[in-house]
């Protein structure tokens, strides 16, 4: 049995986590920090406006927060040898660095998008880009309404793992305002009703045009891929790990 807390647990992602977690059997959720005030969520554990009021024994964080709160959670992971689940987007480059140097005190996890799906989607297009080369790369996403960024951490991910594969010396270009210029890659973003995250990527050539597309239909998946991933961590050691360490590419 592994006790958790997860940081943000109001959020959409956290209570989704949460409601899936009482029926597992292996995950015990202990409590919940979270600066919002929810009195009618469905939650029966204690939640904490900080982790300072945390008395519970916790083996696992799972953070879903928002980013400026990351300087709190590595401190606590820290001082109290938990494995830290980090799941939060909008970090900055510098913020994302602040983690990766904690990998040397705590068995740090780290990715915006836990779907098996989209992690196949992205080594599938690093696989593309390498045997296509110098073909043209656009990729559009589509989101529901109210989505806060654009484009989304999954999209940006995505392009910067094409990128990688080519060599990194392409421009990720947000929307287009004028005439392409060859070393691109290209997104634009499309918001609008309930869609819970489509990425369409395209290879374009002078004879012929590759098309990659994922559809998120629930965002379940993203919990289901969460769930995987507190078990994987569970007797690591230290250090940092990404989804190249999971899936093993």
């Amino acid at each position: 049995m592994i006790n958790v807390l997860i940081c943000g647990i109001f959020s959409k992602t956290g209570m989704m986590l949460y409601k899936m977690l009482r029926d597992n059997a292996g995950i015990n959720v202990v409590c919940g920090v979270d600066s919002l005030d929810t009195l009618d969520a469905d939650c029966d554990v204690p939640v904490y406006k900080s982790f300072d009021e945390v008395k519970e024994v916790v083996e696992a964080v799972m953070d879903f927060s928002s980013p400026d709160r990351i300087e709190e959670v590595l401190s606590f992971v820290t001082e109290n040898k938990c494995v830290l689940i980090e799941g939060t987007v909008g970090y900055t480059k510098t913020q994302k660095e602040l983690i990766r140097s904690y990998g040397d005190k705590a068995p740090i996890f780290m990715s915006n998008n836990l779907s098996l799906g989209v992690n196949l989607t992205f080594r599938l297009c690093a696989q593309a880009a390498q045997t296509l080369g110098n073909y043209d790369v656009e990729i559009v996403e589509t989101y529901y309404r109210d989505k806060v960024n654009a484009p989304g951490a999954t999209t940006l991910t995505l392009a910067q793992y094409i990128n990688e594969a080519l060599g990194g010396d392409r421009k990720i270009v947000v929307g287009r305002t004028s005439k392409r210029k060859g070393n691109e890659i290209c997104i634009h973003s499309v918001r609008g009703g309930n869609v819970v995250g489509d990425q369409e990527i395209m290879f374009i050539g002078e004879k012929e045009v590759l098309s990659i597309k994922h559809q998120t239909l629930n965002s379940n998946v993203y919990c289901e891929g969460a769930i995987e991933i507190i078990n994987f961590m569970k007797d690591k050691p230290n250090g940092f790990y990404d989804l190249k360490d999971y899936y093993g590419f």
